[in-house]
């Protein structure tokens, strides 16, 4: 599913991690669960090759999945995103580079990928993909303020968007 969505998707970094139960290592080791396995993806939608998907390298991240967001704006909902991030994940400086409100206004989401800290032992760049729902939507009805908004998924990743744990929504 999920990188259809993503607008620009940076290249694949080549250099391939050991082996599939390798923790990344750096500032997120702590933040992550087991790697997933390439059959985690989801590949309906073509989004990795099979000589890409391989090289793939994707934690969970569970010191977000399943945190409550409370939205009072609109306007408000990107700082609402990065108070979290940054309170589960501190000593990086966080940073949401678009605009959340339409994947917001017209599904009821917040689904981004941001820079987030390298793997270290080989200095490769690395991303969050966060997902999260508001609880109480209804499809084809706006979004009701306040809104309570749960992390559904959270990737720490060698690509922007590995969509593990986000449901198809064009």
């Amino acid at each position: 599913m999920t990188a259809a969505h993503a607008p620009h998707r940076p290249p694949l970094d080549a250099r391939p991690f050991a082996g599939t139960d390798e923790r990344p290592a750096g500032p997120m080791a702590p933040h992550v669960g087991g790697r997933f396995a390439p059959a985690d993806f989801d590949q309906e939608d073509g989004v990795f090759g099979s000589e890409e998907l391989v090289r793939v390298a994707a934690w969970p991240v569970s010191a977000l999945i399943g945190r409550r967001i409370v939205v009072v704006e609109r306007q408000g909902l990107a700082a609402a995103v990065l108070e979290v991030v940054r309170a589960a994940l501190p000593g990086f400086p966080w940073e949401i580079a678009r605009d959340l409100r339409g994947a917001w206004d017209k599904y009821g989401i917040v689904h981004v990928s941001m820079a987030a800290p390298p793997e270290a032992s080989g200095g490769r760049p690395m991303a969050l993909e966060f997902f999260a729902q508001a609880d109480d939507w209804a499809p084809g009805a706006p979004v009701s303020l306040p809104a309570t908004v749960t992390v559904r998924a959270a990737t720490y990743a060698n690509v922007a968007f590995p969509g593990v744990g986000v449901p198809f929504y064009l």
